[in-house]
């Protein structure tokens, strides 16, 4: 029940959209390039969205939890981003082209920490470097993706703009004391215990490991070694990612930009509709400027 309260939850949250069918039919109506390849025996499926022949930018995204296949959200998730901008990105692993996320493989459950999300990325930002050789990369995450794609911007040569959409400089253990009710986070930390590097215990939709690889990953080192243009967006109210956390991360990459979107939630719905085109929009203007 719980895994798959997680997934509704997470293609919910990558969608960035109430209506599902809606979003669904976005992503037929916009073509994303399969660009799959092999390193050490493993497959990558990375893809692309190049909306003009020759973009004058290029972009690496790495997006939030769950296992919905960028081959659905990548397009509709990125519509309103300016046509000189193609991005790319790659699955998680086990996850199928076309996978919708209500149901996640084993194999994903089984990668799904924190270190091995850094190293899949890595390899990936690293692929698009050869595809590119003589381009910088702007590298854009949202939610879990955040401290991953800082991660990349910290260690990776050719990286020229970091975006952070609703993602902070906190522990997620710091986070979550601040958004969840103190009986369920004082749950959550007593479970994980009792089974710290577990696949098959679950608390919260996740299982253990998941939970201790993440946890209390300290983004703010990395972050306090950055110079580079950084854009942070954050819902004003993030019911998943606490304001405090953005403004901590804004207040540790030197020159950061933060804004915080009036009234928008984690997935930038607002009380008058959806602001997501909007803030994709801005996106791109800050990776063009």
């Amino acid at each position: 029940m719980f895994r798959r309260i997680a997934a509704v939850l997470a293609f919910a949250t990558l969608a960035a959209c109430g209506d599902t069918t809606t979003y669904l039919r976005e992503s037929l109506s916009t073509s994303v390039t399969s660009l799959p390849f092999s390193e050490g025996g493993e497959r990558f499926d990375l893809y692309q969205i190049r909306k003009t022949e020759n973009p004058s930018e290029i972009a690496f995204f790495v997006g939030g939890s769950g296992c919905t296949s960028l081959s659905v959200y990548l397009a509709p998730y990125f519509a309103a981003l300016n046509p000189e901008i193609s991005i790319y990105a790659v699955d998680k692993k086990g996850v199928s082209k076309g996978a919708l996320g209500l149901h996640c493989s084993d194999t994903f459950w089984e990668n799904y920490a924190y270190d091995t999300l850094v190293e899949r990325n890595a390899i990936a930002l690293n692929a698009v470097h050869k595809l590119h050789p003589d381009r910088t990369i702007s590298i854009i995450g949202t939610s879990e993706g955040g401290p991953i794609a800082t991660a990349l911007a910290a260690t990776h040569a050719g990286v020229s703009k970091l975006v952070l959409i609703g993602a902070g400089g906190q522990t997620q253990r710091q986070e979550l004391e601040q958004i969840l009710p103190r009986p369920t986070f004082e749950h959550l930390q007593k479970t994980v215990a009792t089974s710290p590097q577990s696949v098959t215990d679950f608390t919260l939709g996740y299982p253990h490991r998941y939970w201790t690889s993440i946890l209390d990953h300290d983004p703010r080192a990395l972050m306090q070694g950055l110079d580079l243009p950084t854009l942070i967006l954050i819902g004003e109210k993030d019911e998943s990612v606490p304001v405090a956390s953005a403004a901590v991360a804004q207040s540790l990459i030197k020159g950061a930009e933060l804004v915080i979107w009036p009234d928008a939630d984690h997935t930038f719905d607002t009380p008058q509709g959806p602001a997501r085109d909007q803030m994709i929009a801005r996106v791109g203007d800050f990776i063009l400027r």
